[in-house]
């Protein structure tokens, strides 16, 4: 593995059952936007921090700091909730669904960021907002059912869920779309990570 390097970010998973009712939301939508690449259920999670390509040096020391972080944090609640679009849900270019909590994630997310600025990792310039991505628009247009956003809103409800374990995934870009592996993952309150290196 000298010299590769692989496309890492962090993130926190969903449910199962939050997936399926993901999907399920996914196909009220389909009709209404249909220019759209949509993500496949096991890829749907939370991104905490993108880090970008990253050789296998540089790998080992984002795990520790991965670590650092994890043994400082609580697992915690969330809900996902909600159907919308960015920059707006009348001519989106990404569709997401929507989280619910207590600040876990925005203390997550700055505990990562803070901690990985020591061994050389800038912050992203844009404000956090966890999401839960589920298509990316090709070519953004009015949805040709203005109801559409309403109705993928009422089949996903609201689904409870913890955060436990923070997840380092290698995602692998290819004309199918992003394929995400787990490379390492972290207990909440606990530095020890279980690496799974399924990224090769």
């Amino acid at each position: 593995m000298t010299g590769t390097k692989k496309r890492l970010f962090i993130a926190i998973d969903i449910s199962p059952e939050t997936r399926l009712r993901l999907q399920d939301a996914q196909l009220r939508l389909r009709a209404a936007l249909p220019d759209t690449k949509w993500v496949k259920p096991a890829g749907m999670h939370v991104t905490l921090v993108f880090l970008g390509y990253v050789d296998d040096a540089a790998e080992a020391a984002v795990k520790r700091a991965t670590g650092r972080v994890a043994r400082r944090l609580v697992p915690y609640d969330f809900a996902v909730e909600g159907i919308g679009g960015w920059p707006s849900a009348r001519r989106p270019r990404v569709v997401w669904a929507g989280i619910k909590d207590e600040g876990g994630f925005e203390i997550a997310a700055a505990e990562l960021t803070a901690e990985l600025a020591t061994i050389g990792y800038e912050s992203e310039e844009r404000s956090f907002r966890p999401h839960v991505t589920l298509g990316r628009i090709k070519n953004p247009r009015r949805p040709e059912d203005s109801d559409a956003f309403t109705a993928a809103a009422a089949e996903v409800g609201s689904t409870y869920q913890h955060a436990r374990e923070l997840v380092l995934y290698c995602s692998t870009l290819s004309r199918a779309g992003a394929e995400y592996k787990a490379e390492a993952v972290f207990a909440l309150g606990n530095d020890t990570g279980i690496d799974t290196n399924t990224c090769l």
